[in-house]
């Protein structure tokens, strides 16, 4: 597992119910109770309200570019996420974190079995 970033659960409103995981990198400051726009920066609240409707419309978003922290002292995380009927799964992985790979690698791996399900 990941020791940079965030693994969180929303609602389906985007509100932090549980915090999956919390790296060093975020450590205190999963906005747990509070809607996820809290965590970011405010030139970054239009974006992740965007990226919680795509991931409820869609079922799922990746590499979201965003920045975390107050305007002063942000850095850019990139945010993934999944819908599952009742609420959501968000991975919070900062740009420069090696994770990114790994979860653009899941993503392909998924899309080739999609591939080959249908080619049956």
């Amino acid at each position: 597992m990941n020791h940079c970033g965030l693994i969180l659960r929303c609602d389906r409103e985007g509100v932090v119910t549980e915090i999956l995981h919390e790296g060093a990198s975020l450590k205190g400051r999963a906005p747990e109770g509070r809607p996820l726009s809290a965590l970011v920066a405010k030139d970054s609240v239009g974006k992740v309200l965007a990226f919680l409707a795509a991931v409820r419309e869609e079922g799922r978003a990746y590499n979201w570019e965003m920045a975390v922290g107050d305007s002063a002292e942000s850095a850019i995380f990139r945010f993934s996420g999944g819908f599952d009927g009742e609420g959501m799964t968000v991975a919070i992985i900062p740009a420069d974190c090696q994770a990114d790979l790994l979860i653009a690698e899941l993503s392909h791996i998924n899309s080739e079995q999609v591939t080959v399900l249908r080619q049956l």
